[in-house]
């Protein structure tokens, strides 16, 4: 299953926000922790910008909302709601997305744990979802700076590349760093070259460049790939890593990210209830086979039980003779004195405590 967004991902869904260039920004809602709402109004009506988790995505569809926004949902209202946005970009190659408006900045960090930062014109934090104590500290009224910048993949010169894909790491390990895994791993198919090389010669180097700047211009076709009906990924091109597999093509990626999570979901959600189903099953089987073996040994007792009922009867006189033998000598002398001079040898046991012989039919 899709777990991100990767940095090429992020560049086309920015290219297709553009139009919300000049839309006002009507409501804001957070749904948890790391899921946000906000519904803006443009030129052709109204629109959800959706941030859900490390993926970012538009949808004609407001979806559940909690009633009571909570504290931070309710400075993202004060500053941003009927304020048009002025500009959305990506941070060079990062997994970042930044909205502006005429005075504040909205920045959706789409990577590792996930945050959403609210800062003033001039990037000081008036509030984050997650606040940093340490290291890249992100905490109000300080001042946000980005991650430490990185080779912008996007205007990545030859050189560049070829030093990367150098660096000793296997070959798409370190093109997976530049704009995601399965895109890396494409790049290696069409320039039919090993994505497990770790050397690699100036002539395939060569090709890999090229791979990876004809693959950053081809012409977008968003879809949705499949395997036995299953979603396993959304993507921006036709690859041919997924050669083969099912596909459902989509006029514009946002649309794929966001039919993509709502199937996964719901095929997690029928994962889930058929694991439930399942454990119910074992459970009840389980059970059943207790009842099974309780009844197996119920009716082997009754067997055994029907067998003494039938020697009893069988033997009925011999036995009336031993009880009449031991009544006898009883009322004459005490338990240990019968014990010893009792001379029946079917009697094979005899327990003065409770009273009870055995007897050997």
């Amino acid at each position: 299953m899709k777990k991100e967004l990767s940095a090429l991902e992020i560049r086309q869904l920015v290219n297709e926000f553009q139009f919300l260039v000049d839309a006002r920004i009507e409501k804001i809602y957070q749904v948890s922790k790391k899921e946000f709402i906000f519904k803006i109004h443009h030129t052709g009506g109204d629109i959800f910008l959706k941030i859900q988790g490390k993926f970012i995505y538009l949808s004609s569809e407001k979806g559940d909302t909690p009633e009571t926004p909570s504290s931070l949902c309710t400075i993202l209202r004060k500053n941003l709601e009927n304020r048009k946005i002025r500009k959305i970009w990506q941070k060079g190659s990062e997994r970042i997305v930044i909205f502006e408006t005429e005075s504040t900045i909205l920045i959706a960090e789409l990577f590792g744990q996930q945050n959403l930062i609210l800062c003033d014109s001039d990037y000081k934090v008036i509030a984050a979802s997650r606040v940093q104590k340490e290291g890249r500290i992100i905490s109000r009224g300080e001042k946000y700076n980005f991650p430490e910048e990185k080779i912008n993949a996007f205007k990545i010169s030859e050189n560049e590349f070829s030093a990367i894909i150098s660096s000793g790491i296997e070959l798409v390990k370190s093109v997976a760093g530049l704009i995601g895994g399965v895109y890396a791993e494409e790049v290696c198919l069409r320039a039919k070259i090993d994505k497990n090389s770790k050397k690699i010669s100036r002539d395939e180097s060569k090709k890999l460049y090229d791979a990876f700047v004809s693959l950053l211009k081809q012409e977008p076709s968003p879809m949705i790939v499949f395997e036995k009906e299953a979603p396993i990924d959304a993507v921006v091109f036709e690859l041919e890593h997924y050669a083969g597999k099912s596909k459902v093509l989509f006029s514009n990626f946002y649309e794929a990210v966001e039919s993509y999570l709502f199937q996964s979901l719901a095929k997690e959600k029928e994962s889930e209830a058929e694991k439930k189903y399942n454990l119910q099953i074992e459970k009840i089987n389980s059970i059943i086979k207790m009842q099974e073996k309780r009844i197996s040994e119920l009716r082997e007792e009754a067997e055994r039980n029907q067998r003494a009922g039938e020697l009893i009867y069988e033997k009925y006189q011999e036995i009336s003779d031993i009880m009449k033998e031991l009544q006898e000598a009883k009322n004459k002398m005490s338990w240990e004195e019968m014990k010893s001079k009792i001379k029946n040898k079917k009697i094979t046991f005899v327990d003065e405590k409770d009273a009870l012989i055995t007897v050997d039919l």
